[in-house]
């Protein structure tokens, strides 16, 4: 399967998205969306990897629909970089779409199960 040009994120997803720009005060949706995958990449690599292909194919693509630009703004440092973190992944921009989600579902299991996120205690963790 061939790498996406666009990612689409979970309509479920991006309902979280909305959530926590509100109550976090990020600038715009994408803001969250690249919060969410350093997020997940940092704190849930194993995981992911270990899943990605499972999760790829269970998260629904009927939210957002991105281009990868929008995401990856930094000269597609995305694309180059997680195949470094991540060897064995040859579609970075599947992977990031996967992360982005899995982490917006993380921060959202937290807030429910009232440990009340501090932004700046997760960055800093």
């Amino acid at each position: 399967m061939g790498d996406l040009v666009n990612i689409r994120i979970s309509s479920d997803a991006d309902k979280i998205a909305v959530l926590l720009k509100e109550k976090y005060y990020f600038s715009t949706n994408t803001a969250v969306y690249r919060f969410a995958m350093a997020y997940a990449i940092r704190d849930y690599k194993d995981e992911l990897v270990s899943n990605y292909e499972y999760l790829d194919n269970l998260y629904p693509s009927d939210g957002t629909n991105l281009n990868v630009g929008t995401v990856d703004n930094s000269q597609n440092l995305l694309k180059q970089l997680i195949p470094v973190l991540v060897p064995e992944c040859s579609t970075p921009y599947r992977f990031v779409r996967v992360a982005i989600i899995w982490g917006l579902y993380k921060i959202k299991q937290m807030i429910d199960e009232g440990n009340n996120m501090d932004i700046i205690q997760c960055i800093l963790k």
